[in-house]
């Protein structure tokens, strides 16, 4: 086997949970998943660990299970990238915030704007992850570029939530306030704009998992599951 095709079930497999084609707690067995994917079961179980380790997935008596996405999980995600933010911009602000740092953020932010008026969902969420890698970067530690890719595609998979209920627009906006303190070095006023938009995200994840309308997507995909299987 080779270690290929590890990478490519796992990616496969990655992709359906983060996109929601596999809903909460549905059960994965490597003789199902096997044939779908068009590989031996060894891969798909060596990739199935590999999605427990990044807590896609999981393990209960012995069967793999679609990691539930709730709330909770969801606020201390976004609670854990604040901290890790936040203490990035300190770390700038003290070895010296640079020019180029901030205009590959406005960079950034404009591509995210882009991407709002083309309805690109995927290039607007992509943008938006990179604009938090480049914050994390701008400290020099590695230590925690390697914590946000440990939530990384948690954080990826409760994202694609926005396309039920988009307030994209507000992002932007809160990304600029952002960018416009560090633009002035404004310490105080870039750490204030960065735990507002936190505060926010979350807000609009509460508003999105608690609406009828989250609740009625959630009932018709378990319905289109049931009768494919």
């Amino acid at each position: 086997m080779k270690p290929s095709q590890v990478d490519d079930a796992f990616e496969q497999m990655k992709s359906k949970i983060i996109l929601g084609e596999w809903e909460s707690n549905k059960v994965l067995s490597s003789n199902q998943i096997a044939p779908e994917l068009n590989m031996s079961r060894t891969p798909v179980e060596k990739a199935l660990l590999r999605l427990e380790t990044c807590e896609l997935v999981d393990s209960i008596d012995g069967r793999y299970v679609v990691h539930p996405q709730n709330l909770e999980d969801i606020v201390e995600l976004y609670q854990v990238r604040e901290a890790l933010e936040t203490q990035a911009i300190r770390i700038a602000f003290q070895n010296g915030l640079k020019d180029e740092e901030i205009r590959a953020l406005r960079d950034t932010v404009e591509k995210h704007k882009k991407a709002v008026g083309s309805e690109d969902d995927e290039s607007f969420f992509g943008t938006g992850m990179e604009l938090h890698r480049q914050i994390l970067l701008m400290s020099g530690n590695k230590r925690f570029l390697k914590i946000h890719e440990q939530i990384q595609m948690q954080i990826e998979r409760a994202q694609w939530l926005n396309v039920l209920m988009p307030d994209k627009d507000s992002s932007v906006e809160e990304h600029n306030s952002l960018i416009a303190a560090l633009e002035t070095r404004n310490l105080a006023a870039a750490i204030s704009a960065l735990q507002e938009h936190s505060e926010k995200t979350i807000s609009r994840y509460r508003k999105i998992l608690t609406s009828e309308r989250f609740c009625r997507a959630i009932l018709e995909v378990s319905n289109i599951i049931k009768q494919d299987t």
